[in-house]
C-alpha cells in the first residue's frame, strides 16, 4: 500500500508537469499535521505552491478562504460537495477530482478532456430525450464556467 507521503509527492509531480504545459498558478492544499500552530505560508515545488493547513484548521477551510480571496479567477478541484458549493458561491469554478484527473492525463501534446455533454446528459431526468431550440442553450453562468474549465 502506498504511503500518504508517497501519494502526496506523486500528486505534486503530476501538477508540476501540468504547470509546465499550462502555466496556470496552482496552489495545492493539504490538511496539516495538527501538531502545534503550524504555518500556512507553504513552499513551492516546480512552480506548484504546496500549503498545509495550520494547527487544528482543516484544509477545506483554507480552500474556502482561497476561493473567497480569488473569486472568479479560481478553479477549485475538490470532490467535497460543501467545498465545491462554497467555492461556486464565491464565483469560482469547481470541478470534481475525477474530472480534473482527465486533464492531467497526457496524450502526446494534447490533454484529454472530459466529455461534459455526455456527463450532463446522463444527469438530466428523462434520459434519451434531447431538448431542441433555445431552451437547450446553457445559462450564461454555465457558459462562463465551461469556458474557464476548457482553459485547463
Amino acid at each position: 500500500m502506498e504511503s500518504l507521503e508517497t501519494a502526496r509527492e506523486e500528486l505534486i509531480r503530476m501538477l508540476m508537469r501540468y504547470k509546465r504545459r499550462k502555466k496556470h498558478e496552482i496552489t495545492l492544499v493539504f490538511d496539516g499535521s495538527g501538531k502545534g500552530p503550524g504555518s500556512e505560508k507553504g513552499s513551492v515545488h516546480g512552480g506548484v505552491r504546496v500549503v498545509f493547513s495550520a494547527g487544528n484548521r482543516q484544509a477545506d477551510d483554507l480552500i474556502r478562504e482561497l476561493a473567497a480571496r480569488h473569486r472568479e479567477k479560481a478553479v477549485v478541484v475538490s470532490s467535497d460537495r460543501a467545498v465545491a458549493d462554497a467555492a461556486m458561491g464565491y464565483g469560482a469554478v469547481s470541478l470534481p477530482v475525477e474530472r480534473f484527473l482527465v486533464y492531467l492525463e497526457v496524450d502526446g501534446d494534447r490533454f484529454k478532456k472530459a466529455d461534459s455533454a455526455d456527463e450532463e446528459a446522463s444527469d438530466r431526468p428523462g434520459k434519451g430525450t434531447r431538448k431542441k431550440g433555445p431552451s437547450a442553450r446553457p445559462s450564461r453562468k454555465e457558459r462562463r464556467q465551461r469556458s474557464r474549465i476548457e482553459k485547463l
